[in-house]
């Protein structure tokens, strides 16, 4: 079988999704499958997006060299040259099944290619990227936030502290002033998300509270699951530190 795992950075990198995600497809690969990583490694010049693909322990690693952006805002000028790799990609990787751990920062054609192109998808809620522009359900001010508003409280409280006044101006004046353009998109991403969420294969979420959160958002699926992470590697590392082993 072949896997295609979607990252927001290298899986090698220390960190509990990479350690999660890079753990799943060592599994895998040693059950003979076979398992292809693709994360961006971002930098924020204005490069035009290129792959470096290495191998170790019989596990491909394709790494995308882009410019950061956030996937909630209107796309940048490269965005067809990035859907057409990670389309080149599926055309000749043809994974049998998609597991989707993050999508920031990769191409925005990732999500709806991904469901499209005939292979199984699984998506593991990491963390809240997927609605939240901040990733961590924290405004940019380091506020809790209690809702994405749809989009409405992106755009006022985390979109680029220059779109944030006039986000918030439009919010107050909307009859008169309309909708940006910029908040429009927000809100139509998140619609779209909504609308993708229903079509995953699987969903995995490690706890109750991360389940009810999307559904506070909106997010519904017929075949989320709650299944622990099962990462003990950690406890096992400080616990040997401890005894001096």
């Amino acid at each position: 079988m072949k896997i295609l795992y979607l990252l927001h950075n290298d899986p090698r990198a220390t960190g509990g999704t990479e350690k999660h995600a890079f753990q799943l497809a060592a599994t895998a690969a040693k059950k003979g499958h076979e398992a292809v990583f693709f994360y961006p490694r971002v930098t924020k010049q204005d490069i035009e997006p290129t792959i470096e693909e290495t191998q170790s322990d019989s596990i491909r690693f394709i790494e995308l060299k882009r410019q950061t952006h956030n996937n909630f805002l209107p796309p940048g000028p490269h965005e067809k040259l990035l859907n057409t790799i990670y389309g080149s990609l599926l055309e000749s990787f043809r994974p049998d099944v998609i597991h989707i751990h993050h999508l920031k920062n990769l191409p925005l054609s990732c999500l709806s290619s991904s469901l499209t192109c005939g292979a199984r998808t699984v998506f593991t809620l990491q963390d809240y990227e997927y609605f939240c522009m901040q990733t961590h359900i924290v405004r940019a001010n380091g506020d809790f936030c209690e809702s994405s508003g749809g989009g409405a409280n992106c755009a006022v409280f985390c979109s680029p502290k220059v779109l944030r006044a006039k986000a918030a101006l439009a919010k107050t004046f909307k009859s008169i002033t309309g909708e940006p353009d910029f908040v429009r998109y927000i809100r139509e991403t998140i619609l779209n998300r909504q609308t993708a969420f229903k079509k995953f294969h699987h969903v995995i979420a490690a706890s109750q509270y991360v389940i009810d959160r999307f559904k506070e958002e909106g997010f519904e699926s017929p075949n989320i699951k709650l299944i622990e992470l099962g990462i003990n590697s950690f406890t096992a590392f400080h616990t040997n530190q401890l005894s001096g082993q």
